[in-house]
């Protein structure tokens, strides 16, 4: 019978063996460090293995043999007949198109070897029993080298203790649910931890974190103020930072803890950890921050000083103590009058607008690369005391098609800050800078580079009433803008040049 072994993060999860009426696992214990006995490979099962890798590993073994049959005779790209479309990359691998969640495959000799199943800051690899050595799991072998009899089982695996669910004091008087895991075999030795903060509920996925734990560290998963079982106040972002130092003191502080704390996650538990390594507290040694929210007035929810309409999903499912995701889901069409685009970085039509200014260069003679944001200075007047201006730099290639880089966005009342809003008066000129996000590209020779400006965009930021009541304003306003450009008022692009 062949085995197929799933590993995650280079730890042996699961030994599997599918036959041909059945497929038969025998799956990780965290709680013993051991495999179990072999039995039927049920959905529970799968669901145990899919909270790890995201992928159901019993719909690869059911495809199997589809995949391998249109990948014979080495196609550029196929599809399945569940819709499921790979491109090759190179020979003998074929990689998932269009999927949050892709299997990639390797195949050698006509048959698939291994599946690789990539996530933020994980990897679970489903291969072929002494196959190991052709994927990434060499490395880990090289980093703790350890074999045992049931294919590459790269160093020591601890079992997973919970130790129990610890309300943590802030200096203000509340308390922070916050569950510790340790490894099993070294109860009594001071282990460094790692420390995960979170608005979605700390038993929510925490399988992922037990990778650490059978690694040899202490895990720490904690509701964030506000959140779940933690008390106070749930404002987004506003007591992160003095959160997180109380909770790397108390992590430290106790018997356990060698005093060194790593923190990981992504989203708003990726910016918890910038927000705790901003109180400068010396127990914090690194981080793993991935996808990351930057700052309330710069990044989410408002961008620029303006909200971003993509939040309101989010704000709906957060709105309550629990996260509830089927508040996610409303009419949005509706509720923000969205015009979508057709192609979302397409702004080939979208610039035919009459309340779209656009500026290009000519044509580059030779390749130009820019790295890193872009600053775009603007001297306006408007005949309202508010709005909001939007910027895009696109490329455009010899047939006219405009493909966006980055955007930038500004509500003008913050133009000197975010501390307080300065509404403008008819009839003066401002000046307005506007940072763009980061990017890096390289224009090919015959491409442009186009700046566009505007002050609508509907599909992205809440309209502006362009009042100085903003939202709460029963009033709405057509702001006309005027850009000012020349010796006097020198409206210009920065942008960084690489060579």
């Amino acid at each position: 019978m062949v085995q197929w072994n799933f590993y995650f993060s280079g730890i042996l999860y699961g030994e599997i063996f599918p036959a041909e009426d059945q497929v038969y696992v025998r799956s990780l214990a965290p709680e013993t460090g051991k495999l179990g006995e072999k039995k039927v490979f049920d959905k529970e099962t799968d669901q145990f293995f899919q909270e790890l890798c995201g992928r159901s590993l019993l719909s690869f073994f059911a495809g199997q043999e589809e995949y391998e049959q249109l990948a014979s005779e080495n196609p550029k790209e196929f599809t399945t007949e569940k819709g499921e479309v790979f491109s090759l990359r190179r020979t003998g691998e074929y990689i998932q198109r269009y999927q949050k969640f892709p299997k990639d495959l390797f195949f050698q000799d006509g048959k698939i070897y291994a599946v690789m199943m990539s996530g933020r800051d994980t990897c679970g690899i489903l291969v072929r029993k002494q196959k190991e050595f052709l994927t990434p799991l060499a490395e880990w072998e090289a980093l703790y080298p350890s074999l045992s009899e049931n294919g590459v089982q790269s160093g020591t695996v601890y079992s997973v203790k919970f130790l129990g669910t610890f309300q943590v004091p802030t200096r203000d008087g509340e308390t922070l649910a916050t569950d510790v895991y340790l490894p099993g075999e070294l109860e009594g030795t001071p282990v460094p931890a790692v420390l995960v903060r979170t608005p979605y509920g700390k038993k929510r996925g925490v399988s992922v974190y037990y990778r650490f734990v059978q690694r040899g560290y202490a895990v720490v998963v904690q509701d964030t103020r506000g959140r779940e079982e933690s008390t106070g106040e749930w404002l987004p972002e506003y007591y992160e930072v003095e959160d997180g130092d109380d909770t790397l003191n108390w992590i430290a502080a106790r018997e356990w803890s060698d005093g060194q704390v790593a923190m990981t996650g992504g989203s708003y538990l990726g910016y918890v950890q910038w927000a705790a390594a901003a109180s400068g507290n010396p127990h914090l040694k690194a981080m793993l921050s991935s996808v990351c929210a930057g700052s309330a007035f710069v990044d989410i929810p408002r961008r620029g000083g303006c909200f971003n309409s993509g939040m309101l999903a989010w704000a709906f499912a957060m709105s309550e103590k629990t996260m509830k995701p089927e508040l996610m889901v409303q009419d949005w069409d509706h509720i923000l009058d969205i015009r979508p685009l057709e192609t979302p970085e397409d702004y080939t039509e979208e610039e035919k607008r009459r309340d779209i200014l656009c500026f290009t260069t000519p044509a580059f003679e030779r390749p130009v690369t820019i790295t890193g944001d872009v600053t775009v200075k603007l001297f306006v007047s408007c005949d309202c005391p508010d709005t909001d201006l939007v910027v895009r730099i696109t490329d455009v290639d010899e047939n006219g098609r405009s493909v966006k880089l980055a955007d930038g966005v500004l509500g003008c009342k913050y133009r000197n800050g975010f501390e307080k809003p300065e509404y403008m008066e008819v009839g003066k000129i401002y000046e307005v800078s506007v940072r763009t996000t980061k990017i890096s590209n390289t224009f090919r020779s015959g491409h442009k580079m186009r700046l566009t400006i505007t002050s609508s965009a509907k599909n992205f930021i809440f309209p502006n009433s362009n009042t100085e009541l903003g939202f709460d304003s029963p009033e709405k306003r057509i702001a006309n803008v005027t850009v000012h450009r020349g010796k006097e008022y020198p409206s210009s692009v920065c942008v960084r040049l690489e060579g």
